[in-house]
């Protein structure tokens, strides 16, 4: 088992506001989550990205979110743990549910906790 984490010191939009967005500028805003995460997961990738893993996905901020809200928000996160090879899929099969989780922060204080447990 290879526990891998790290933190992102800025939140992705919330579904809702998500899906209201022009499809270019979304893919502008996910092409930076994508690149973020492959800095800051650097050298803590694993030899081959994980077939089987449990994610830990904590989202810090002043609002509260909607359940729903709260996993879609994560969405751009997960698709940048496989841009950066972290997982090879995020499909219910490898990963199961995402432990997920929303705790209040001050504003314009919000962050992303991410853990990533990979089955070697």
């Amino acid at each position: 088992m290879t526990v891998i984490k790290f933190e992102l010191p800025s939140l992705p939009k919330l579904l809702n506001k998500s899906l209201r967005t022009y499809y270019k500028k979304r893919n502008n805003e996910n092409a930076k989550w994508y690149s973020d995460i492959k800095i800051v997961v650097g050298r803590k990738r694993p030899k081959k990205p994980f077939k089987k893993f449990t994610l830990k996905l904590i989202r810090y901020s002043s609002q509260v979110p909607d359940y729903d809200g709260l996993v879609g928000s994560f969405k751009p996160i997960v698709d940048g743990l496989i841009q950066a090879g972290v997982i090879e899929d995020d499909s219910y099969s490898m990963s199961g549910p995402w432990i997920v989780k929303w705790e209040k922060i001050s504003p314009k204080k919000g962050k992303i906790k991410v853990e990533v447990i990979g089955e070697d």
